[in-house]
């Protein structure tokens, strides 16, 4: 598939987050059905309602998920 579906998701986490999909970059799992993404300046409330509510969720592990509001910046206190 050449990365589509990888592509798909990230448009798909972009869209749920309202952000540009630029903002979001793949950081691990590029050929792996578990991804962990950066998703720059995503609130952390929009994460927290995103995987409060299943309808909405994205596909997610929610142990992989994290929010950064700069390139290379990790999960740390407050961030999921």
């Amino acid at each position: 598939m050449g990365g589509q579906a990888t592509e798909a998701a990230l448009a798909a986490v972009a869209a749920a987050f309202g952000v540009r999909r630029r903002a979001v970059t793949l950081v691990a799992g590029a050929s792996s059905r578990t991804k962990i993404l950066d998703v720059e300046g995503a609130e952390p409330a929009t994460l927290s309602r995103l995987l409060a509510d299943p309808g909405a969720d994205v596909g997610a592990d929610p142990g992989a998920a994290r929010t950064g509001t700069g390139v290379g910046e990790g999960a740390g206190p407050g961030k999921t």
